[in-house]
């Protein structure tokens, strides 16, 4: 039988990117930084605290068909 996935922590975000990404998050009164393309050491992985990175909508094109 495989092991439960842990559960997910509870973040508040306390800082954010240009795009409105979390870049910075508090667990417990201790905070962490959210890792990324550029921060790769001595953060948090998005995914234990419940952010979906989603890729970014096309724009639709104004041709129809």
């Amino acid at each position: 039988m495989a092991a439960p996935p842990p559960p997910q922590q509870k973040a508040d975000v306390t800082a954010r990117d240009s795009r409105g990404r979390p870049t910075e998050v508090s667990i417990d009164g201790q905070t962490y930084k959210v890792c990324s393309a550029t921060v790769k050491d001595s953060c948090i992985n998005p995914s234990q605290i419940g952010v979906v990175r989603s890729t970014p909508k096309k724009a639709k094109s104004a041709h129809k068909k």
